[in-house]
């Protein structure tokens, strides 16, 4: 970026006098994109810029080094987040009190705090999930009170099973199996092979990746119990709702209990059933690092397999990391997770 020069657009003068920027980062690989703009570009966070840190004057006694000149290395650092950023610094100063207040009722105020987002809930159930009003009667202020409304609404998330995706403007809570059809990126892994006779040849390991890490851990892997007690105040009624998870090798399942105030039997049962599902889906993690590939994003399930062993399965995406460096070029770390293949969550029994 020529930041020194006065014709250029975006030189240092014009960054200094900014109050508000916008930075949306995009990649395309070579062969799609094209100098004005067009071909596949596919975008990766848009946000606004909370800091900007100039540089105009680098290396030791401010003057030539290295062969250049003075302000040759100067340099512009931006930071800042997605606009997730907004709703984490915005408190929710709502109690609802006295009023049956819907899901989507709530990420209706916080949509009216911020007109410039695009707010939305799906396959919480034609209402927008659970009232607020009456289910949640003793645990309003806890839930939406004094909290972020981004709290607010992975809170929502988390009681609906839903899934946040922050794409732009838009942010959209959503079923985990809300993907694009037929988006599942495949691991291949074959094992390093010593063969038989007198030549004793080796072949290593080869993978269509460049580092592969298999995780499992043995605790989840004993199974868990997920216990919901709630206890109604306006029925006068108490639920008890537990919901297990039992894998491959179940055995002194792990177990986890939750109080939470004012949920009816049903609400408890599909609460103990999806912390289960969550809680399972931590007991198998790959984690492997690549060339950059755009078209691979969070909506992905990877399959692994070659491995030969209880690794090769499907697997949700849990975290994509990308990099871009000066030598080694635009790259990607990539994270999924999931239950073993032959594990299950059973239905909540609620009493």
């Amino acid at each position: 970026m020529p930041l020194f020069d006065a014709k250029a657009p975006f030189d240092w003068k014009w960054w200094s006098e900014q109050a508000e920027i916008e930075i949306e980062i995009s990649i395309s690989l070579a062969q799609n994109a094209s100098n004005d703009g067009g071909g596949q570009w596919t975008s990766l966070i848009t946000g606004p810029v909370e800091k900007q840190t100039l540089t105009p004057l680098a290396g030791e006694g401010g003057g030539e080094h290295e062969g250049g000149h003075a302000g040759h290395e100067a340099k512009l650092v931006i930071t800042g987040r997605d606009y997730a950023g907004q709703l984490i610094d915005s408190r929710m100063d709502e109690g609802f009190e006295g009023n049956p207040v819907s899901n989507q009722q709530i990420i209706g105020k916080i949509q009216q705090n911020h007109p410039e987002l695009n707010i939305s809930i799906q396959g919480a159930g034609d209402d927008g999930g659970d009232a607020v009003g009456d289910p949640y009667n003793q645990d309003q202020h806890r839930l939406f009170l004094n909290r972020s409304e981004w709290d607010v609404l992975t809170g929502i998330a988390d009681h609906e099973a839903l899934d946040i995706t922050v794409q732009g403007k838009n942010i959209t809570l959503a079923p985990p199996d809300a993907a694009d059809a037929g988006s599942d990126f495949k691991v291949y892994y074959s094992p390093p092979r010593i063969s038989q006779g007198t030549s004793g040849s080796f072949s290593p390991a080869s993978a269509n990746v460049e580092s592969l890490t298999l995780t499992r851990d043995l605790q989840v892997s004993k199974g868990i119990d997920s216990k919901v007690q709630s206890f109604h105040a306006k029925t006068g009624k108490s639920h008890t709702s537990l919901s297990k998870y039992r894998g491959r090798h179940s055995n002194k399942p792990l177990a986890y209990h939750h109080n939470i105030p004012g949920m009816t039997k049903s609400q408890s049962g599909k609460h103990a059933r999806n912390k289960a599902d969550q809680l399972s889906k931590f007991e198998k993690e790959i984690s492997f690092h690549l060339p950059g590939d755009p078209s691979l994003t969070p909506k992905f399930t990877v399959t692994l397999s070659g491995t030969g062993t209880a690794f090769d399965q499907p697997y949700h995406v849990n975290e994509i990391t990308h990099s871009f460096d000066v030598r080694s070029g635009y790259t990607m770390h990539v994270t999924a997770r999931d239950k073993d293949s032959q594990g299950s969550v059973g239905s909540a029994e609620s009493s």
